[in-house]
């Protein structure tokens, strides 16, 4: 799972970052260095994502639990930096006149990586329960996985709207559920609820994302950030 959530984010991300220094200038790159910042804080979380478990399967468990002090502070570096990135995106003069539209979608960002906040905040709490711990860390970054899913060099099917980007990032909630029944003959409570916070959140990201107190709020913080 965390081998092929990260082929994703690389195949996504590959234009703009990973391999934006071969890459023709017209890629769409950026020169806004919290993007790059952005791109590296995330990109460790990946790497954790996939190291740990690996820990785990070389009986290396006090590695495990050591890293993942580190893995805390990196969780905590991707939730802050994003913050600061969306709302750095949301001034760039591309948004300058900041439509609705705009500022309502800033918030179903911003909604989601308070998504990953929660669920990696339960996956710590429950840190001496693995079968919990587990898959709430893939939960997490599942939800946070639409940014690069929109990016991939693929045309998805015009339904759902904007959703439809995140509903295909949500396909990965999939093989855990299969793995859960195939295993365990159930849904595992984690997966359950986990996934469906990620799942039925999401029209409510998008409702509350166009209220009238939503986006006067959006236009009080980019307006203070400048």
């Amino acid at each position: 799972m965390a081998v092929s959530m990260a082929l994703v984010v690389f195949v996504g991300f590959a234009p703009s970052f990973y391999l934006s220094p071969w890459l023709d200038p017209s890629s769409g790159k950026s020169t806004i260095p919290v993007f790059y910042f952005h791109g590296l804080i995330f990109t460790a979380w990946m790497l954790l994502l996939i190291a740990q478990p690996s820990l785990i399967a070389m009986g290396r468990v006090t590695d495990h639990r050591k890293l993942g002090i580190a893995g805390g502070m990196v969780a905590i570096g991707v939730v802050l930096v994003a913050v600061y990135a969306a709302l750095e995106a949301a001034t760039r003069p591309l948004m300058a006149a900041r439509p609705p539209k705009d500022l309502a979608f800033v918030g179903v960002i911003l909604f989601g990586i308070l998504m990953f906040a929660l669920l990696v905040g339960f996956a710590i709490a429950f840190r001496h329960k693995p079968q919990y711990h587990k898959r709430l860390m893939l939960l997490a970054t599942i939800n946070l996985l639409q940014a690069a899913v929109v990016r991939l060099p693929i045309s998805f099917p015009d339904i759902f709207g904007p959703a439809r980007t995140f509903l295909f990032a949500d396909l990965f909630i999939l093989p855990i559920i299969a793995w859960d029944i195939a295993v365990l003959r159930r849904v595992h409570p984690a997966t359950l609820w986990g996934g469906l916070a990620i799942v039925v959140s999401l029209p409510v990201r998008f409702w509350v994302s166009e209220t009238e107190l939503w986006l006067t709020t959006a236009h009080w913080a980019v307006d203070s950030f400048k």
